[in-house]
């Protein structure tokens, strides 16, 4: 995850050492370029001189033993000078350097060379000028020049001012990250219960931000209120018809003498169908009002509630070439929310059986919760692709608000089902 601090940083911290390297190479090339021009100006200078002199006296001056020295032909020039540069090839005017290395490389020298046609005259004049590496250097410690000392101070500006503009840059990533942070801490408190508090913000930009957030959240607040309200009303009104339904039930089962196998088997499915809808009642309204309705455990054994509940709901698998094993690998008995498991499982076991065309289902009951896998086609993923509907929503809200563990794998051929319940075992 990448934070717009870092990026912030790494921008202008880029930006900031671009410069800062470009100004002190300028600097260093400068000053380096300032004294290599210093010394052939002052060679041409030199230059000029002699050829000055040479004209008016028509003999040369004595350079001997002196740093610049001029010769008025190859043969009378020190060999080192004469090989040291190709003469034939220089232009009149031009210098060139070279950088001449002593037996040993005990010592250096830097050479400069030139040659020029003196006016009025059929002759050339050759110029050379040698500095010595180590005095160089020794002068350059006794007596350092104020060109290397504003050198330095150039450099010693750039470090200061890469310092100051680092303090401004993280002064301004600060003033402006803060106020985003800020924002995030606030929007990371905020639920739908509580009306969210409001926040001072530095930028226009991120008060609208928060406004528009506050605004999600008070019709997200409004939405949940609606649907609660619409749970308990739809819970309790739907109690009644469902109860005069059980209850009419009751009276035609009375004659069963009277009533033939298809009349029997519709009534059965009548009591089936309004148990369903009462567990699907309760459900509703225990998730519309979970904070003032505690719930309430009992002791149960996952051995005979899957049994009981395999056996309420056979009925779907009736016409189907399904067979349904159940492995009981403890028979336990956990203290649990009797209406809310019996809901759980029976979407469970419900969703095998519709959606389960041939084969065998496996129920194992472990420890803990129960494995469910049966047989599956593309046929039954592409006409139910979502599972079992409204009852996949129920059972993951129960198991969310009850801290179960829930969770479905699906393969090219099966499709398993695992509940964890994590209860503490009353007894074995």
């Amino acid at each position: 995850m990448i934070s717009i601090k870092r990026d912030v940083y790494l921008f202008l911290f880029g930006l900031l050492f671009l410069l800062v390297t470009a100004y002190s190479i300028m600097v260093s090339q400068s000053y380096y370029l300032g004294l290599e021009e210093s010394a052939k100006y002052e060679m041409l200078y030199e230059m000029r001189a002699v050829e000055k002199y040479y004209q008016e006296k028509g003999t040369l001056p004595d350079t001997e033993g002196r740093t610049f020295q001029v010769f008025s032909s190859l043969d009378v020039m020190p060999t080192h000078f004469r090989k040291s540069f190709d003469w034939q090839a220089f232009e009149p005017g031009e210098i060139y350097e070279h950088y001449l290395v002593s037996k040993g490389n005990s010592n250096a020298h830097y050479l400069y060379a030139s040659t020029q046609q003196v006016e009025n005259k059929d002759n050339r004049l050759y110029f050379v000028t040698t500095y010595d590496k180590s005095l160089y250097y020794q002068l350059l410690e006794s007596d350092i020049p104020e060109s290397y000392t504003q050198f330095n101070q150039a450099l010693l500006i750039s470090g200061a001012l890469l310092l100051a503009v680092f303090i401004m840059v993280r002064w301004l990533v600060y003033r402006l990250t803060q106020p985003v942070f800020r924002l995030a801490k606030w929007s990371a408190t905020i639920d739908t219960q509580t009306p969210p508090s409001q926040q001072k913000l530095r930028y226009q930009e991120l008060i609208g931000l928060a406004d528009t957030l506050t605004q999600s959240i008070e019709r997200e607040r409004e939405s949940i209120a609606r649907e609660e309200t619409f749970l308990k009303t739809a819970s309790h009104e739907l109690r009644t018809p469902i109860a005069t339904i059980s209850a009419s039930n009751e009276l035609i089962a009375r004659g069963t003498e009277h009533l033939s196998p298809s009349q029997k088997r519709a009534t059965n499915r009548i009591n089936r169908a309004t148990a369903n809808m009462n567990n699907l009642i309760t459900a509703l309204l225990w998730l519309s009002r979970k904070e003032q309705l505690p719930v309430q455990e009992s002791n149960v054994r996952l051995k005979d509630l899957v049994a009981e509940l395999v056996e309420n709901n056979r009925y779907l698998i009736e016409r189907k070439a399904v067979e349904v094993e159940v492995h009981c690998e403890s028979a336990k008995v956990i203290k649990l929310p009797l209406e809310l498991t019996q809901i759980t499982l029976t979407n469970l076991i419900r969703n095998a059986f519709q959606h389960c065309v041939d084969g065998q289902i496996t129920i194992r009951v472990v420890e803990d919760g129960i494995l469910i896998s049966n047989p599956t086609t593309e046929q039954n993923e592409e006409s139910s692709p979502t599972g079992f509907g409204i009852g996949l929503t129920l059972v993951e809200k129960v198991c969310h608000l009850q801290n179960w563990s829930l969770r479905f794998e699906r393969s090219s051929s099966t499709y398993a089902t695992e509940l964890m319940f994590d209860s503490p075992p009353l007894t074995k």
